[in-house]
């Protein structure tokens, strides 16, 4: 084999998928279930007694008491089957986490003909945490390396160096920590979010750590995908603005493009690779209570979709790409 140049072999000495986050894991089994193999056998093997066929996979599954990372649902022919799959790499459990899963499993039970489980994904060595045991069966991301492996599938063995990836970040422990304060304002932010502006499409938060202060609205109802590739929502809740911003863009450049169409609270401003229209708003103190701050959390998020309606009533996409196309 010929030997690969300095900057090939750099490529090859690092993980496929760089800096690892749980929903990328998440993302990846989803794509895996989907192809007959050892990982869906092995999710299948929770109903032993049972001749079930796959039927789907869905990444991030929200309901009134949280978020599912990943379900699964097979069938027979009498009965749903379905997992409820909370996947960990180091972020430590949210408050309640393992009796949530379990609540929502109740709820579907109620029906019939479902039969739901609740498994935790995770380290071998994250099984020492409090509260993992309260899940129906855990499955080690060993476990999973090891039925990968077998399969000698190109396909499962790149995921398998991707949970192998997942344990060497848990053993290194590069999360960040995780600040009860900080992520409970985060949480109210996107319960807010969720109910009084749902168009702006804001993702289920993490935990967060400390200095986490600013929420990114980056695919917001309306918004084309050579938009979102060019401008994305920003309010910057710690700092009490709210910013459209655009990617490698002067401010001279947005102020031509849109100087005539903004409205008198409204600024054109620069930023190291970009230029924004911000209005400014209260700012919001991550490391206090959420429930004072909720006026101010509401006029964030207003502002934010006041934004979002800017950008499309003003046609501002359309002088976008009429003036700097991409």
């Amino acid at each position: 084999m010929m030997s690969a140049p300095s900057e090939i072999q750099a490529l090859r000495d690092r993980s496929s998928v760089g800096w690892l986050r749980e929903r990328d894991i998440d993302l990846l089994l989803c794509a895996e279930l989907h192809a007959a193999g050892p990982l869906r056998d092995r999710f299948a093997s929770l109903w032993p007694n049972d001749q079930v066929q796959f039927v789907g996979a869905w990444v991030s599954h929200t309901e009134i008491n949280g978020e599912t990372d990943l379900v699964v649902e097979f069938q027979s022919s009498v009965s749903h089957h379905v997992v409820f799959v909370e996947n960990k790499i180091a972020a430590n459990f949210q408050p309640n986490q393992a009796t949530r899963y379990a609540e929502r499993a109740a709820r579907w039970r109620r029906n019939a003909n479902v039969k739901v489980r609740t498994v935790l994904i995770c380290p071998r060595e994250y099984l020492l945490r409090p509260t993992s045991e309260e899940f129906d069966a855990t499955i080690t991301y060993e476990d999973l390396i090891e039925a990968l492996r077998s399969s000698r599938d190109e396909r499962s063995i790149f995921l398998a160096r991707a949970l192998a990836d997942g344990i060497d970040s848990y053993r290194r422990g590069y999360v960040a920590i995780p600040d009860q304060a900080v992520t409970s304002v985060w949480e109210t932010i996107w319960r807010t979010a969720l109910s009084d502006h749902p168009s702006l499409n804001m993702e289920k938060p993490a935990e967060k750590p400390g200095n986490s202060g600013w929420v990114y609205f980056r695919r917001p109802s309306g918004f084309m995908e050579a938009d979102t590739k060019r401008c994305v929502i920003v309010y910057k809740a710690s700092r009490g603005q709210v910013d459209l911003q655009f990617k490698s863009m002067t401010a001279s450049q947005l102020e031509g493009l849109v100087g005539a169409l903004i409205e008198p609270d409204m600024s054109v401003v620069k930023a190291s690779k970009s230029a924004s229209v911000r209005v400014l708003v209260p700012d919001i103190d991550f490391s206090s209570a959420a429930e004072p701050q909720i006026e101010s959390i509401c006029i964030g998020l207003h502002q934010a979709e006041r934004l979002r309606r800017f950008f499309l009533d003003k046609g501002v996409s359309d002088r976008l790409r009429s003036s700097h196309p991409m």
